[in-house]
This record gives C-alpha cells, structure tokens and sequence, in this order.
C-alpha cells in the first residue's frame, strides 16, 4: 500500500511499504552445530525486525485512513501552518501533535499551503470552541467560499471535528480559515482527503464529529477550483511629494482589455441584478454655490485674541462673529443666533500663535478647537455665514453656515460594479497610538490630512487607482476636524469622477438609538450631501457602516434612514435570515488579502500597518 507522510505543508515524502513474509521452518541442515546455532538465532532476529517492521508500517498506514476508508494527508496546526493574530498553545487538553493554535481576535487567521499529486475530495477539520460559536470563513486559493457555523463544543478541552465535501485538483493551494466575524476557535488539525469519496455522504468519526457540510460544486464555478496565475500588473508610479504637479485629466474607466486565455476559473458576475435606478429628480446645482465669491473678514489674528462684547463682521455685514457676555463664542445674523460655541463664563477667546483657537476663564481652557501645531492661522467670517481657520487660504477647521443645502441628488448614481477605497482622515493625530509610533514611513511623510498638497497628492492616487468612491472614516459630528477635512477633500475632487461618502464608525461601539442615528444623518445632510461630489445610488446619498452583529443593526439603520439613504452594512453570519435588508451588503476585511462574497462585495488589502 501507498501512504504519505507530511512534515512541512511544502514538502511531502513518499514511501512505498512491500512487506514479504518469511516463516522459518527448522530443518536439520548437515552443518557444523556451532554454525548452525549462530544462523538460527540471527535469522530469528532477522524476522522479528521484519516483523515489527511490518507492523509498524501496516500501523502507519491505517493512521491515515478515516472511517470511510477515504486516505488522507494529516496537517497540524501549530507545525505546518501560517497564522496572524494567534498563537501556538498547549495549555488545554486532549489536542493532538505538539499543541494547537489559538486564535485571539477578529481578524485572525490560520493558513495552509499544501501541494497534492491527486484530487482533493474534501477537508475536516478538528477545533475546540468554549461557551458559543466561533464561525470561520473557508477560503481557498483566496475565493471565500463558506462560513464554517463552528458550533460550541462546550469547554476548551472537548475537540469537535467538522467535514467538508469539496473537489479541488491536483498541485498547490491555499487554505485558510478566517475569523472575521468572531474571535475565533482553538486548531488542531487539518485532513485533507485525496481519494474518490464514497457514494453515500461519510459518516461521523465518533459522537464529537459534526455532520459533514457539503459546499454545493455548482456555486464554485466551475466545479474544479485551481489557481490562475497572476497578470503582472503595470509598474505603478508612486505619488508624487510636495508640491503636487498640476492635475491630470483621468478616463472615469479604463478600456477593458482584451480576455487573456487561458482562464481556468472564470469569475461570475454578482448574482443578484443591479437595481435599477427610479427616473432621476432633477440634480441639485451647488457648483454655483461652491464657485461662488465669499469675502471674508479676519476676527482674530494669528497671536490675538477676542475679549467680551467684541464683535467682528463679515464685509457685507450680515454676519458677525464675537465674544458675548456670558463667555460664549456666537455667529449672529442680526439678532439671530446661528451658532455658539460654549465657553464656560471664558473671558476671552485666543488665537495662538501655534494656530489652536481657543477660550479660557482666568487660566483654565474651557473649549478649543484643536487646530494646533498650524502655526500662523486666523478666525475669518465671510459673506456666506462660515466662519473657519485658515491658514495659506485652507480652511483647517469650519462652522457656521454650510455652502449648500440638501434638495436632492447632487449628481448621477453610480453604476455597478462601484470600485471604493476606505480613507482615514486621521492624521497627524494618529502617527502615534497610546504612546507608541507607527512602525512605516508613507512616501509623502507623516503628513496631515489637513494639508491642501497631501490632499491633492491623495486624490491623485485615488483616481490613478481608477477608485469610484472614497469611503472616509467618520467617528461622528465634530470628531477628527470633519468638517473642514472632507469638504476640503469633496472640494478639490470637483471636475473628476471620484465621489466621497463616510464609514460611520460609532455603531461599532454605541449601538446608537434610531433617533440618535438620525442626528448623526441629519448632520451629515447638513453638511456634505449636498456637495457635487457625494456618492449617490438609486438617487440617494450612500452611507457604509462598520457594524456589530444581529439583525436589530439591520432594524434600526434602515429604521432611521427611513428609506433616504442608501445603506450598505458590513456582513455578518446569518444575515441572510434577517427579515429587514440593507440596500446592500460589503465586508470588510483589512487583515486578509483577498476577500469575495460573492454577489455583494470583493476586498483587497496590504493588512495592518
């Protein structure tokens, strides 16, 4: 009989056991005596070596056979595996080999390369989950093609073992398990089946054997998963540094190049139609009230400050801005108040010289707004009711009145498939986290993302990257200078084919109410959907959400958006059970390379810096 034995997931050896029986009769030889001693105790030994010889291989090769009498290929977790965000244990019991791997956190995941000279018919897998479920998804050659429901086994010394019915050809592939809707269970090992399977489905191992999951072939197009290899992409250019060079004009899609053969696993289009788009409303025209001229007058100069009762006007003298006498900063239209900062009884209201505006009573800060390390800004007010701090004419932080107002769909829906990028308005703030700095240096350095080059520079990448929309990170109304961070953004990608919208970040953690989610809405229709440059789908403005589980997100995001918006929601298990849907579905998955669910959302990533 033929078996394998496996040491490393990229190096196998075969070995070939052809055992031949010898029985030794004694028969009376006419020899000398002595002689005849010696050769019967050596050829006993002999065949007691080949005994145990042959038991020991006979042994080995029944260790690879299941119940099923199905051969296998056995390899464990913590020696032949690639892993993140995990760790090899072997604190708990029962496991097999020299421990297991441990996973500790959304986002793990564990990996093995395994390289068969015959087809695959399927995979087990051996796991210990205490107290509830730690789904995995299943992805092979980088296709994500299930989620394992990896059921509680009850404590974390209990092993279960799961089967899975798939065919993949003979030679290299990759597969990984990735807890990206869970923390994740405890490993032991993987089988991997190499011979035709039984006609009837195999059966449990023993009573901690799940029931096998069979992976239907008609939904992996085709039947046969293998690996195409990689078209080696155009050289791309970085983005260029300070300053950035003048705009280039971009198609809004690259000629589709010809197929390339051959293609032995041929992507199928999401199965789920494009919803068609409703007749238009007419779009809203804010490119005039964005081109439009805004005179403005300083209030306060870099180094100066504001005291009680001191009001500065804009030039057209509808607007004014000042120090009342409760301390509080307040922008009036005549007698009206549009808008307040509270003070806290402050005294006087400073623009310092390193470019934070801010009020203090005696010595003690009451509000700021966190524009420093700026040096040389100022407080204007203009025409049009905004007020800001500028420096070298770019607004680092805005109030006030916003430049538009929300009437309708501001431009075209976007059509499918939509290419986005997820945007991180977060810097300088976050080049060091807790005290400790990033560990890689971006080519336009440890930039800030109120800087109108770096700007540039970024939306230059974005639409070299032929991306559709930018889906900016957004921790809630005031929070990471938004204002002024994505309207400058939104402002400089006018005239391109790029649009924006945010990754409302806050459910992840909040769990908000409907009415406070409708706040966080109602401010973002106040502030940027009505911009030209807002991402719109079926006419209305689009919102992505980083949420946590369970159909109630579903309920109460699609309860406050009371079908305004178009809703995408991050994937999670059994999502397809909720009675109420989103608009549409995308997963986001930064510490994995290649994800697809497939008639929702595919997703690229370098991991985690």
């Amino acid at each position: 009989p033929s078996f394998k034995i496996v040491t490393h997931p990229a190096r196998s050896y075969e070995r070939s056991a052809k055992v031949a029986c010898m029985l030794y009769i004694g028969t009376r030889l006419t020899i000398d005596e002595r002689f005849h001693k010696v050769c019967t105790s050596r050829l006993v030994l002999v065949s007691i070596m080949v005994f145990f010889s042959c038991l020991i291989l006979t042994l080995a090769f029944l260790f690879t056979r299941s119940a099923s009498g199905q051969a296998f290929d056995l390899y464990e977790a913590e020696a032949d595996a690639a892993f993140s965000n995990c760790r090899i244990e072997h604190k708990n019991k029962n496991f097999s080999g020299l421990g297991y791997i441990d996973f500790i956190g959304y986002g793990a995941w564990l990996e093995w390369y395994i390289d068969e000279d015959r087809e695959v018919h399927g995979l087990e897998f051996r796991y210990a989950a205490g107290g509830s479920e730690r789904p995995v998804d299943l992805i092979i050659d980088g296709r994500n093609l299930a989620s394992l429901p990896l059921v509680s086994t009850g404590n974390w010394d209990t092993w279960y073992s799961v089967h899975i019915t798939i065919r993949l050809s003979k030679g290299a592939h990759t597969i990984r398990l990735h807890a990206s809707e869970s923390t994740g269970p405890n490993l032991d090992w993987m089988k991997v089946f190499v011979e035709t399977p039984p006609t009837s489905a195999p059966q449990p191992m023993n009573p901690q054997t799940l029931q096998p999951i069979y992976i239907n072939p008609t939904s992996l197009a085709p039947q046969m998963v293998t690996t195409q290899a990689p078209i080696p992409p155009a050289p791309i250019q970085p983005p260029t540094k300070f300053p950035t060079p003048a705009p280039i004009t971009y198609p809004t899609r690259p000629p589709t190049p010809a197929p390339i053969p051959p293609t032995p696993v041929p992507i199928l289009p999401p199965t789920r139609p494009p919803t068609p788009s409703p007749t238009p409303a007419p779009l809203a025209t804010n490119y005039a009230l964005l081109e439009a001229n805004y005179p403005a007058s300083i209030v306060i100069p870099s180094g100066g400050k504001l005291s009680r009762g001191e009001f500065v006007y804009s030039p057209n003298g509808v607007y004014s801005l000042g120090l009342n006498g409760s301390g509080d900063l307040l922008l009036r239209s005549g007698n009206t108040v549009l808008w307040r900062a509270d003070g806290d009884g402050a005294d006087r209201c400073y623009m310092q010289s390193d470019g934070n505006l801010l009020m203090r009573k005696d010595r003690r800060l009451t509000w700021q707004a966190h524009t420093g390390n700026n040096k040389g800004s100022y407080l204007e007010v203009d025409d049009g009711g905004r007020i800001a701090v500028m420096l070298n004419d770019t607004p680092l932080w805005l109030d006030g009145v916003p430049r538009g107002r929300y009437t309708g769909p501001s431009n075209p829906s976007l059509q499918f498939p939509v290419r986005g990028a997820f945007y991180y308005p977060w810097y300088p703030e976050t080049w060091s986290v807790n005290g400790v700095d990033v560990k890689y240096n971006p080519v336009l350095g440890k930039y800030s993302n109120g800087n109108p080059d770096v700007q540039r520079a970024h939306i230059d990448a974005l639409l070299y990257a032929r991306v559709d929309v930018a889906i900016a990170s957004w921790w809630g109304p005031g929070e990471q200078l938004d204002r002024a961070r994505i309207i400058n953004l939104m402002d400089k990608s006018l005239g391109t084919s790029l649009k924006w919208t945010v990754y409302h970040e806050d459910e992840k953690q909040l769990d908000q109410s409907v009415s406070e989610l409708r706040k966080d809405l109602d401010y973002l229709k106040k502030w940027f959907t009505w911009h030209p440059t807002w991402a719109h789908v079926d006419g209305r403005p689009v919102i992505f959400v980083y949420n946590e589980n369970g159909c109630e997100v579903v309920d109460r995001w699609m309860s406050a958006s009371r079908g305004e918006w178009y809703v995408v929601l991050k994937l999670f298990p059994r999502h397809k059970d909720c009675g109420m849907q989103p608009d549409h579905w995308h997963q986001y998955g930064v510490g994995t390379g290649y994800l697809e669910y497939e008639g929702f959302s595919s997703s690229v990533s370098p991991g985690f810096w």
